[in-house]
């Protein structure tokens, strides 16, 4: 009954839940400069991923309005995604490929997790983190935090030789609450080494108190 009891309490402690991040379609999505986000159309040439759409803060993509250029380190557009620890769990780990045109940076609760690609290729950057499908970056976070915090993905998307812009990204995050460690009991062997110390132990404090009674 015992045993029952310990692995119920295990398998609860290990729970895990996982929510899917796909921009244009999750929830807690918007961005610095309008708010809110918007589905915009994708160059031919651009990645794509399922459930997953380019989104922008207004029409700048395929015949839209052109975005402006980034001035030095400020981004064109910072674009955010909240989630929440949820009930029970304190450890979110996430993975997460993003594409951008013409390229961006991406935090985690402001920690950076890479910086954007200033090497311009024939449609956005060249390379990771840039517009087309090889040039996507997966990303990977480990955080802790308390039950009901919010977290948040911050990418800050910079427009560096005009035409269209826009971000894609999609990936997951898994909760859980780890459980603390196990001191694991000691083996049959090291109980009997242990017994056997504490038996010499006591013959010994008996001979001295036998040959003080003499």
């Amino acid at each position: 009954m015992k045993t029952s009891v310990i692995l119920l309490l295990i398998v609860t402690a290990c729970r895990a839940d996982t929510i899917q991040l796909n921009s244009g379609v999750s929830a807690n999505e918007w961005n610095n400069v309008t708010g809110t986000n918007v589905i915009i159309e994708p160059n031919p040439v651009w990645a794509w991923a399922p459930n997953a759409h380019w989104i922008s803060y207004a029409d700048t993509g395929l015949y839209g309005i052109i975005a402006p250029n980034a001035t030095g380190n400020t981004p064109t557009a910072s674009f955010y995604q909240d989630f929440y620890m949820t009930p029970g769990n304190n450890r979110a780990v996430g993975d997460i490929t993003v594409w951008a045109d013409d390229t961006a940076s991406v935090y985690i609760d402001n920690a950076l997790l890479i910086t954007r690609n200033q090497s311009l290729g024939q449609y956005c950057s060249a390379g990771p983190i840039g517009c087309i499908q090889t040039n996507g970056a997966t990303l990977h976070f480990d955080i802790l935090g308390d039950t009901g915090t919010k977290h948040t993905l911050r990418f800050d998307v910079f427009q560096q030789w005009g035409d269209v812009f826009g971000l894609q990204y999609t990936g997951s995050v898994t909760f859980s609450d780890p459980p603390p460690p196990v001191t694991p009991n000691p083996e049959p062997g090291s109980l009997g080494v242990l017994g056997g110390g504490l038996l010499a132990g006591m013959l010994f404090l008996r001979k001295r108190q036998a040959r003080k009674s003499e």
